[in-house]
């Protein structure tokens, strides 16, 4: 993949963890499906970082 993809969705990965985050934090959705949501942006955040 090129370096302009990843970063555009290392971007769009980390703004959908903190819209969950604060879906989470309202109450509108529990911890399993926070956690059901985020799993995979996380993990893609994570090889992102380490491929820097």
């Amino acid at each position: 993949m090129n370096s302009n993809v990843d970063k555009e969705l290392y971007d769009l990965c980390t703004k959908f963890i903190d819209f969950f985050t604060e879906l989470k934090s309202n109450g509108i959705i529990n911890e399993d499906e926070y956690e059901k949501h985020i799993n995979l942006k996380r993990r893609f955040i994570n090889d992102y970082n380490t491929a820097l």
